[in-house]
């Protein structure tokens, strides 16, 4: 799905990514928000600091990529409205992880 988002495979491609990511976080829609990203984060304790990365998408789960339970996406393409949805946590997570 990013792949599809940026419109390519390449290092190019996820280097133009990268910029338009630090764009939104230095001056953009992430501006006000990336400062929170860095709360419990902590490099002497790896361990919390990775739990609590996975509680925050795993959170996603329930709210963009199963809302409607797991039954709802079984023999499903992952396109159309799920993409339309699913972007902007991608876009989201992919920004707090370059941050961090």
């Amino acid at each position: 799905m990013p792949e599809k988002l940026i419109g390519g495979y390449s290092l190019a491609d996820a280097f133009e990514w990268a910029a338009t990511l630090t764009t939104a976080i230095t001056s953009g829609i992430y501006k006000d928000d990336a400062a929170s990203w860095l709360q419990g984060i902590d490099l002497s304790d790896p361990v919390t600091t990775t739990l609590a990365w996975a509680e925050e998408s795993n959170a996603f789960v329930c709210t963009t990529v199963m809302p409607d339970g797991a039954d709802a996406l079984r023999s499903q393409e992952l396109d159309g409205d799920y993409y339309e949805t699913a972007v902007p946590v991608i876009q989201l997570q992919i920004a707090r992880a370059g941050y961090r």
